[in-house]
């Protein structure tokens, strides 16, 4: 249902179409090949409105329901409440589906149609459904379910042949500890580092990254990350442990240092924080005269219109953004979210640590952290809780799990006396996923830009090492880390976060993708001084060409444009992607990273939209076969012009460790910008007062 002020994006397309030959107020105009006459336009026009005519007239008594049979109608795209997740697992229970043995993995909206999303009328709702992901223990069975919330009914089970869902902590690390604990083999290894409370080993199942044998394909492995006090990170002994039979399948003894064995306590345990953060309340609204209004999930603030959700697994999502422009809305976005990420580390003797902290944790499910009142977010943010669960399917409620606040924006434009100060609205989470913390603030701007910053903090994963101190330089032995104390290094590791960005500029249909190049011109006739450089503009037509790095030397960047919309200049409408700090795989290309996690090879992939398309390394990482998600969609070389595209975009940071990032990190920021090119005809923020 469409609350005040809601985008009505059908009523927007017609009115497109109506004023295909006029000018519009805010510069922009239908743009039409000279080939194209009137009367075609006529047919087109009353074509498209007897289509949607004909859409809105067979769906509406089968798929949609008066707003009035609901006390509360919620949007299409609004995240499950938690009624609808105990709903959610009550429906499955009833149908015979969970057992003591079955666990929960993901339950979360299952997302209507895309065009009946923006289809949908004033006084109407579309049905509520969830997913659900399962994962049953006495049979190994990974299942997807569909839930219909409105009639309380199973609509969809299948089993997911040897697939294998992500991190369960508390049965992973309980069952494989239970299992290496009772092997003498384990055992034997404690001793002989020198370790004497063995019963304190901290043991903890991890996915099970490039230590997957290839006829264990289906089952649930897991390595063990072990820590002991006296002796610190064990990574000299490898223990890779098959929880679906019980056993260990590989004990890997790389020998014992004896310098590690008489060093003593590892210092940086005595130093961990357990601190609780500043208290505040569950969720809090705008204060008394923000600029923003909030109604549920969706936002208005000066001419932006979005809606927000946080997803177990990816985090925060934007939904459905546009810019309001002379009385109607543009769209610009219908969903922006991070698709996946991975952490891979340059140490040799750490290759058994390359997290997917989304596919194999889930940045929502996994990281149910609070914001820190007044810290993550400032004090008189609007702060909002949000509503996931645990493994057995009981709602959890996450307070504070989203902020939404107004800062100073600095200097918005200025010539000489005529300047504007500018404001920025800032939509925040944050996610901890172990040593790790990351914040994703999406930032919109008066000028028309959209901005997703990435915040890396927290605390470093450290080692023991002989060295004291560094050799200057380097240069007697190959150096994978560097160190933060005396006999304390951090390995060098890279992360990797690719988004899935739905551009929808100025409508879904008819968007192509253009790369931008700056390219120097040779000296000549046209160029005798030889200061002549263009901009080389170069449509991206089919999936395989669109797999593009970046490129500092011509200034790359990407823009999406809509084939059918010009502004009053005679250029298409379109947003370009900006990247900002980046970097390549430093892994050979043959290594487990760069086939299993392969999204980090390019920094720009591009799809024609497909729904069941969301995650860059495909939907189950764990233990999954090489090239799935993005190298298996794109080789089929799909068409991607005068289409509804998907960018994905790399987004990589290399962190070489500094002694001043210990024992905690200081905010690192990267992060990328959409941001308008031609889509207005002069600056949007002019005429801010």
């Amino acid at each position: 249902m469409h609350t005040p002020g809601s985008v009505d994006w059908v009523g927007l397309l017609l009115k497109q179409h109506v004023q295909r030959h006029r000018l519009r107020p805010n510069g922009t105009l239908h743009r039409l090949s000279p080939e194209r006459n009137d009367s075609m336009s006529l047919r087109m026009f009353c074509l498209l409105v007897g289509t949607l005519a004909a859409l809105l007239s067979l769906e509406q008594p089968s798929c949609w329901a008066e707003a009035a049979d609901r006390a509360v109608a919620p949007h299409p795209l609004d995240p499950l409440s938690k009624e609808e997740l105990a709903a959610t697992v009550a429906v499955l229970k009833t149908a015979g589906k969970v057992a003591e043995s079955t666990r929960f993995v993901l339950i979360h909206l299952h997302e209507p149609p895309k065009a009946k999303v923006l289809a949908c009328r004033p006084g109407h709702v579309l049905p509520r459904q969830a997913f659900a992901v399962l994962y049953d223990w006495a049979s190994n069975t990974t299942s997807e379910a569909i839930v219909d919330l409105d009639g309380k009914k199973l609509v969809s089970w299948k089993n997911v042949p040897k697939a294998q869902p992500g991190a369960l902590p508390d049965d992973d690390h309980r069952k494989a500890a239970d299992i290496v604990r009772a092997d003498p083999r384990w055992r034997e290894a404690m001793t002989k580092r020198g370790i004497k409370e063995i019963e304190k080993v901290v043991l903890s199942g991890c996915p099970i990254g490039p230590y997957a044998p290839a006829c264990t394909a289906g089952r649930r492995l897991a390595f063990l990350a072990m820590f002991a006090r006296e002796y610190g990170p064990i990574e000299d002994l490898i223990v890779l442990v098959d929880l679906t039979a019980q056993k260990i399948v590989k004990l890997q003894d790389k020998g014992v240092s004896a310098w590690r064995r008489k060093h003593g306590a590892f210092p940086p345990l005595d130093e961990r924080d357990h601190g609780t953060g500043p208290e505040g309340p569950p969720s809090q609204p705008p204060p008394k005269g923000a600029r923003y209004q909030v109604h549920g999930n969706e936002v208005h603030w000066g001419h932006w219109r979005f809606r927000f959700a946080l997803h177990p697994r990816v985090g925060l999502v934007l939904y459905t953004v546009g810019y309001e422009d002379e009385g109607a809305v543009r769209p610009l976005l219908y969903r922006a979210n991070l698709s996946e990420m991975v952490v891979p580390y340059g140490d040799p003797n750490w290759v058994i640590l390359c997290p997917f902290d989304a596919g194999e944790y889930g940045m929502g499910v996994y990281a149910k952290t609070p914001l820190n009142y007044g810290v993550d977010a400032p004090k008189d943010a609007a702060y909002f809780r949000a509503w996931l669960h645990d493994h057995k399917g009981t709602p959890l409620e996450v307070p504070r799990a989203i902020a939404l606040y107004e800062r100073d924006g600095g200097v918005l434009w200025r010539h000489g006396r005529n300047a504007r100060r500018a404001r920025q609205l800032v939509l925040s989470s944050f996610a901890r996923i172990d040593e790790y913390d990351y914040g994703f603030n999406w930032i919109f701007h008066e000028d028309g830009v959209l901005e997703m910053e990435v915040l890396l903090t927290g605390r470093m994963n450290v080692k023991l090492v002989e060295r004291k101190e560094d050799a200057e330089g380097h240069e007697k032995q190959a150096s994978f880390g560097h160190l933060v104390g005396p006999h304390l290094e951090a390995p060098n590791h890279q992360h990797f976060f690719n988004f899935r960005l739905d551009l929808d500029v100025d409508g879904a249909e008819r968007n192509s993708v253009m790369e931008l190049n700056t390219k120097k011109l040779p000296t000549g006739p046209d160029n005798q001084y030889g200061n002549a450089f263009v901009m080389e503009e170069t449509p991206l037509r089919r999936e395989l060409e669109a797999r593009r790095r970046m490129r500092g030397a011509t200034n790359r960047t990407w823009k999406v444009v809509n084939t059918c919309v010009s502004n009053s200049l005679g250029q298409p409408t379109g947003y370009m992607l900006v990247p900002g700090e980046n970097s390549i795989p430093h892994a050979a290309k043959e290594s487990f990273l760069r086939r299993h996690a392969a999204f980090v090879n390019y920094h720009l992939w591009v799809t024609p939209y497909q729904p069941e398309e969301e995650y860059a390394a495909g939907a189950y990482v764990n233990g999954s076969p090489p090239g799935e998600g993005l190298p298996k969609w794109t080789s089929a070389n799909r068409g991607i012009e005068d289409t509804d595209v998907v960018l994905w975009y790399t987004l990589g940071v290399t962190h070489v460790p500094r002694p001043e990032e210990w024992p905690l990190m200081p905010v690192h920021r990267a992060g990328f910008k959409l941001v308008p090119a031609g889509f207005f005809p002069r600056n949007p923020a002019y005429s801010q007062p």
